[in-house]
């Protein structure tokens, strides 16, 4: 495979490098230029973890959806209906 050169141009949006940090992709970037992977999955990393959530949203279990910021739906009730209920923080 033979690549093509090009020139990159960065441009600063207000948001990035505030605070002499890095914007959000800037350090990414900067890593994949430089060869260092460590941010990056291996293909094999990212198969088993699909293996394991796919089976999860396609899976015969109903989902149920709650308000943001609450405890959950009520169904979740029954799940911890033998042990006691959930314990809620006031």
């Amino acid at each position: 495979m033979m690549g093509q050169p090009l020139e990159l141009c960065v441009v600063e949006q207000p948001q990035q490098g505030q605070d002499g940090r890095m914007g959000d992709y800037e350090r990414l970037l900067g890593d994949a230029m430089a060869g260092d992977a460590t941010l990056f999955a291996r293909q094999e990393v990212v198969e088993a973890a699909w293996a394991i959530v796919d089976p999860v949203i396609h899976g015969p279990s109903q989902m149920f959806e709650y308000e943001p910021g609450s405890w959950g739906p009520p169904q979740a009730d029954r799940l911890v209906a033998d042990v006691g209920g959930w314990h809620t923080p006031q």
